[in-house]
């Protein structure tokens, strides 16, 4: 037998688990089943229900897919179901084509469910769509420590993670929903990426590998989003480090969307109700990059009062609206609000991200040792990244090519640094952006770092931010007083000029002579 054939007639189940510590399937092809239905509907697929169902292992089968793992049964096929009380019950490593119906169906209040590393429809290898299932996985009920981690869901007709309001507290880690391995082909859900109704889930996480891939959702072009939590009374949800982009607009289409219809505007104090309480997203007002691994970024949150929250940073799609997707997660900082409820960030990264690329970035609460986590916003509004200047020597040369700071950055001189001169110059030649170009140092060693004037400067003619504090270890090294010097080397001209068009402009921590 080919193994590519499902059984010509129905049954109420291909297979029927009520016992305990049973293991249907292995780690080898061998050991693999092959499980499928006439696709006339009305079967349940595989099903371990009850409480005497404990300790059961449903490993590496093919279900709803033929043995050669590429051809998918026609008709209805159903995939694998956990009910009625049943208990740690493990579902790795299988493929399921599971069209019309759910792949992965969990309706129990038996704890320590683990679903991890399953193809859900895609072929055996990872590299095609082969059908569509109802919903990738739909929690209609879970008990404690359920975890849903490392599957790839493609093509749901609905949605590709459904978690109802008596599925609380999940663990959905580094599943990848709606894309390939290169993130590039389009398996997109028709509905929400996730669809989270429930509370104190954790999707994705803080450490390595954690994150979700949300990809291509709202296929339908409807009101659905990447991660959607559209019930009101869905709180404590940490939605973190995950990878959400290429989400349909439709009439929603956001990365993260809190009560549906839309971005949630924050309000004053954050003391509003809803999804993850209508968590307030930060404010991003500063981000700069040389675009070879230097990001500083900074902003502002207003939420409750005496509050802690971790801020995570995210590049954003070009494409995507204002307040839209999170694609590529760049780091975090910790903040904590004053009794006002106010404050602001900044951090620096070791990042590489293009100049005038955007940036964007949630809020989730957090305990004061910032280690547990509760209620995400939706994403802040992006902000285009200005450009980093990095004057890395005390010559007062112009041998880079100053045409335009892309020019300098691209073409340094024959010394390959650039001196105060050339970033100013440079900045005057390029039109200025939404935030003023940043200026920084970093001058090999410590102490003072003196540049002497051959010449006057050039008037500075655009929005810039001249900032002597970022050689900090020259600064740590001269007491925390400035260490960047600008000697007039008795020129008898001025040492800087704001001239018209500089509005906006910054200086802070120089010495001028």
């Amino acid at each position: 037998a080919t193994g590519n054939l499902a059984a010509s007639a129905n049954a109420s189940y291909t297979m029927f688990i009520a016992g305990a510590n049973n293991t249907i399937g292995g780690s080898t092809a061998a050991d693999r089943n092959v499980l499928g239905t006439s696709g006339a509907g009305g079967v349940y697929g595989l099903l371990v229900s009850g409480s005497t169902a404990t300790g059961n292992q449903i490993l590496g089968n093919y279900i709803g897919i033929g043995a050669d793992g590429s051809t998918a049964f026609s008709g209805e096929q159903a995939g694998i179901s956990v009910s009625s009380g049943a208990a740690t019950t493990r579902i790795e490593g299988n493929v399921i084509a599971a069209d019309l119906d759910n792949g992965l169906y969990l309706s129990t209040t038996g704890t320590g469910t683990v679903v991890h590393n399953n193809l859900i429809g895609t072929n055996a290898a990872g590299t095609a769509m082969v059908s569509a299932p109802t919903n990738g996985l739909w929690a209609q009920s879970a008990g404690a420590n359920t975890v849903i981690t490392n599957n790839v869901i493609a093509g749901a007709s609905e949605s590709g993670i459904r978690a109802d309001d008596t599925a609380p507290g999940l663990t959905i880690q580094g599943n990848r929903i709606g894309t390939d391995a290169a993130g590039t082909a389009n398996w997109g859900v028709q509905w929400w990426g996730m669809a989270i109704r429930s509370s104190n889930n954790l999707i994705g996480g803080t450490g390595a590998g954690q994150g979700n891939i949300v990809a291509n959702s709202n296929q339908a072009a409807q009101n659905h989003d990447g991660i959607g939590v559209p019930s009101g009374t869905a709180v404590g949800n940490a939605i973190l480090g995950n990878s959400i982009y290429s989400t349909v607009a439709g009439a929603s289409g956001l990365g993260i969307d809190l009560d549906l219809g839309g971005v949630s505007p924050n309000d004053a104090g954050d003391g509003d109700t809803g999804s993850n309480n209508l968590q307030n997203f930060p404010v991003l007002t500063l981000a700069a990059t040389d675009g070879a691994g230097f990001l500083t970024l900074g902003g502002t949150l207003n939420s409750s009062a005496n509050s802690y929250f971790r801020v995570e940073l995210f590049s954003a799609p070009s494409g995507s609206s204002n307040n839209g997707e999170g694609r590529t997660y760049l780091g975090f900082v910790n903040v904590a609000t004053d009794a006002s409820g106010n404050a602001s960030f900044s951090t620096t990264l070791s990042a590489t991200v293009p100049i005038g690329s955007f940036i964007t970035a949630t809020a989730t609460r957090s305990d004061a040792s910032y280690t547990s986590f509760s209620d995400t916003s939706e994403f802040s509004a992006r902000l285009a990244t200005a450009a980093v200047l990095t004057v890395d020597t005390t010559a007062d040369n112009l041998g880079g090519t100053t045409t335009s700071v892309a020019a300098l950055l691209a073409s340094k001189g024959p010394d390959g640094l650039i001196s105060l001169r050339e970033a100013i110059t440079a900045i005057n030649n390029t039109a200025a952006g939404a935030q003023p170009t940043l200026i920084r140092f970093n001058i090999a060693g410590s102490g003072l770092h003196t540049i002497t004037l051959a010449s006057a400067l050039p008037s500075i003619t655009k929005p810039v931010v001249i900032d002597g504090t970022t050689d900090t270890d020259s600064v740590a090294t001269n007491g925390g007083r400035p260490a960047i010097v600008l000697d007039g080397n008795s020129l008898n001209s001025d040492g800087l000029v704001l001239a018209s068009g500089s509005g906006g402009s910054t200086i802070r921590g120089l010495v001028i002579r």
